[in-house]
């Protein structure tokens, strides 16, 4: 069922664990710039391991929860972590899925952090297959 997925992901999105990589996922911090001026992180999910559903009229979907956690690396977490989550829903032609199984499909994460020392553990969980993908990565936000 939905629910064991749902619960193993939100384990697997914590520091310091071994990272999951059913799903292969590739990240890459973004310098800020005014339009953007926290955190931007741009991803990029290896399509091969993305379970895709084909319509009758040849279209593959797939859905794909994405969620970006900032866990401060100070002694006291804040009570509310901050984070960014949401769904990405795939529905392509039989063209732009040969290009995204060489490509990949790429997405943005964008999250406000006050300055200080974080570890951001990024995450994707296939709807289809219940694969996921984590990754864990050390950031330091500059004091403006």
């Amino acid at each position: 069922g939905g629910k064991e997925s749902g619960d193993d992901f939100q384990r697997a999105m914590v520091p310091g664990i071994p990272e999951q990589t059913a799903l292969t996922l590739r990240s890459r911090i973004l310098p800020p710039d005014p339009q953007h001026p926290g955190l931007l992180v741009e991803s990029n999910i290896n399509a091969a391991d993305v379970g895709f559903t084909m319509t009758s009229r040849g279209r593959r979907q797939a859905k794909l929860f994405v969620q970006m956690i900032a866990y401060s690396n100070a002694a006291h977490q804040p009570k509310k972590v901050p984070q960014t989550s949401g769904t990405l829903n795939i529905d392509l032609d039989p063209q732009r899925y040969e290009s995204i199984l060489s490509a990949g499909i790429a997405y943005r994460q964008q999250l406000t952090l006050k300055p200080g020392t974080y570890w951001v553990v990024l995450g994707v969980n296939d709807q289809n297959n219940h694969k996921l993908g984590t990754l864990e990565m050390p950031i330091t936000v500059p004091a403006s």
